[in-house]
C-alpha cells in the first residue's frame, strides 16, 4: 500500500535521528492518489505492465502520458536506469540501487518505481524534489540540513559512543573494539573510527559535570521542596562504604521526579557526625539548604543522632518539623522479618544445611542436576541466603518448596543427609507469612511515584496475615 508523504517523514524521522535535522522536503498532497493508496499493487520485474495508477503518478513526477513530450523526471534521472528491449519494443527500469528491474508499461507511467523506492529505498524517495508547481506542505524539518548532505560530526560520535558505555555499564576499552570498528564502518560509516579509552573518559566525566551544573542550576532556581533519602553501601570485595543520596521532587506539571545528587566513598568512622557532614556538603553543592522537606534514613542509631542536627541545619519549619524524619519503611520490615527468622532459626538450620552442601560441592551440584533432568524436571539454582537481605531467605525457601520431593530423597540417597517432612511443612508455613512481607517491600521499593499513602494499607494486610496464622 502507498503511505503518504506526511507519513513518510514520520518514518525517516523515527528510523534516522539524522533526518530530524535537515532542510524541509517539499511534499504535495494529491487526494486523487490518496483515495487510490488501497487500491494500488506493487509491480515487479516481470514483465508486466504499468496500471492505471501510473499515469498519475507520472503526471505528478513531471512527465505525461498524453503527448510525446515529456520532462525528466527526478525518479529515472537519479535511481533508475532506462532500457528498450528490441524484441519486444517495451522499455524497462532497473533500480541503480538493488539492481530490480521494472516493466515501464505502454504509458511509460512510473508509479511503479516510486512504490519501490518508497519501499525499499526510503531515504532515496525522500531526496526527490516533488514539489515543483504544487502546494507545498508546511514541514516540520525546516531550519536544517538537506539528508543528502549530511557530514560525520566527530563530537557527536564521541558523545554518542559515552553515552553508550555509560548506559550498558561497559569498560572504557569497549571503544577500543576492532570488531566495533569492523562492523560500523561496514554497515554504518566507512568514517567511523575508534576512540581511546583515556578520551572515553575524559569525555564521561565532562558529561558528568556539564548534567551536575545543570542540576545545580535547576535546583538554584527551583521553587518547591526537595525530600532526601540516604543510604551507606558496602563493597565487600574491595571493603570501601560509600554514601548515597537521592532527591526526589514533584514539577510544575505534578510529574514526580528523582536525581542521584551523590555517591561519594564514605570510610570515615560511620558516626553521626560524620554523616551529617558529609550531608550538609552535597547540600550545600545543589542550593538545596533551604529546599529540603524531608529526609529517608534506615532506621540506625547514628542515623537517627545525625536528624537532629539536619533538621537545624535545613529549618525545616514546616509542621514544626514533625514529618521531617522519614524511617524507611523496607528497612522497618527488614528488621522485623529478621527477627522472626531468628527465632525460627532453628526450624530452618536443618533445609540451609542440606543446601550449603550442594552449594560447597560441585560434583554433588552436577548430579543434583542430572537428578532431576531425569526426572524431567526443570533445575533451578537455589540462591544465595545473604544475611543482610531477608528476603533472600525467602527465595530461597521458595526454591526449596518447588524440589520438595525431590531434594531431601536426593540427599538421603547420596548424602546421607535427612531432612524430615516436618521441616518441609515448616518452610512452607514460613513462606505463606512472608510473601505478604515480600508484597510490601515491592510495594514499597517505588521510585517513581508516592509510596508513604500505601503503607497503611500493606500494615494492614499483614497484621491480617498474623491473624489467620
Amino acid at each position: 500500500m502507498m503511505m503518504s508523504d506526511e507519513h513518510l517523514q514520520n518514518l525517516l524521522s523515527q528510523n534516522d535521528p539524522r533526518f530530524a535535522q535537515e532542510q524541509p522536503i517539499p511534499t504535495t498532497i494529491d487526494e486523487e492518489e490518496l483515495e487510490d493508496d488501497d487500491a494500488e499493487e506493487d509491480v515487479g520485474g516481470d514483465g508486466t505492465h504499468g496500471t492505471p495508477d501510473d499515469e498519475q503518478d507520472l503526471e505528478e513526477e513531471g512527465g505525461s502520458t498524453q503527448t510525446g513530450k515529456k520532462s525528466k523526471s527526478p525518479i529515472i534521472e537519479n535511481n533508475f536506469t532506462k532500457r528498450k528491449d528490441k524484441n519486444t519494443e517495451k522499455w524497462y527500469a532497473s533500480c541503480n540501487h538493488c539492481g530490480k528491474e521494472y516493466s515501464l508499461g505502454t504509458s511509460g507511467g512510473y508509479g511503479s518505481l516510486t512504490r519501490h523506492l518508497k519501499s525499499a529505498h526510503l531515504v532515496e524517495y525522500a531526496k526527490i524534489d516533488k514539489g515543483k508547481g504544487k502546494q507545498t506542505q508546511i514541514s516540520r524539518f525546516a531550519n536544517s540540513q538537506p539528508f543528502g548532505n549530511f557530514s560525520y560530526d566527530d563530537q557527536k560520535h564521541l558523545t554518542g559512543m559515552s553515552h553508550l558505555i555509560v548506559e550498558e555499564n561497559l569498560p572504557y576499552i569497549f571503544s577500543e573494539s576492532l570488531a566495533l570498528r569492523d562492523y560500523a564502518q561496514g554497515t554504518l560509516n566507512p568514517q567511523f573510527r575508534n576512540y581511546s579509552r583515556k578520551t572515553i573518559k575524559k569525555e564521561v566525566i565532562r558529561q558528568y559535570n556539564f548534567e551536575k551544573e545543570n542540576l545545580q542550576t535547576f535546583f538554584a532556581n527551583f521553587n518547591g521542596r526537595v525530600s532526601i533519602c540516604s543510604d551507606i553501601w558496602e563493597d565487600t570485595y574491595h571493603h570501601l562504604y560509600y554514601l548515597g543520596l537521592t532527591a526526589h521532587y514533584i514539577d510544575d506539571d505534578w510529574n514526580m521526579h528523582k536525581r542521584v545528587l551523590a555517591f561519594r566513598e564514605f570510610n570515615d568512622r560511620h558516626t553521626a557526625d560524620n554523616i551529617y557532614i558529609l550531608i550538609e556538603r552535597i547540600l550545600i553543592e545543589y542550593n538545596l539548604l533551604d529546599k529540603v522537606f524531608a529526609v529517608g534514613f534506615d532506621n540506625a542509631s547514628n542515623n537517627n543522632a545525625a536528624i537532629p542536627r539536619l533538621r537545624e541545619l535545613c529549618g525545616a519549619s514546616t509542621l514544626m518539623g514533625r514529618f521531617f524524619h522519614q524511617h524507611c519503611a523496607c528497612h522497618i520490615l527488614n528488621l522485623c522479618v529478621q527477627d522472626g527468622l531468628a527465632a525460627l532459626e532453628h526450624a530452618l538450620e536443618v533445609v540451609k544445611g542440606g543446601i550449603k552442601l550442594i552449594w560447597a560441592n560441585t560434583p554433588l551440584k552436577l548430579q543434583w542436576r542430572q537428578y532431576l533432568k531425569e526426572r524431567r524436571v526443570n533445575y533451578c539454582a537455589f540462591p544465595k541466603d545473604l544475611s543482610i537481605r531477608w528476603n533472600s531467605t525467602y527465595n530461597l525457601i521458595q526454591v526449596l518448596i518447588r524440589y520438595k520431593d525431590h531434594f531431601p530423597a536426593f540427599l538421603r540417597q547420596t548424602c546421607n543427609y535427612i531432612i524430615n517432612p516436618a521441616d518441609i511443612d515448616t518452610c512452607e508455613k514460613i513462606v505463606n507469612v512472608l510473601v505478604y512481607f515480600n508484597n510490601a517491600t515491592q510495594t514499597f521499593s517505588h521510585v517513581y511515584k508516592p509510596t508513604a499513602n500505601e503503607f497503611f494499607v500493606e500494615a494492614v494486610n499483614l497484621a491480617g496475615a498474623f491473624l489467620e496464622f
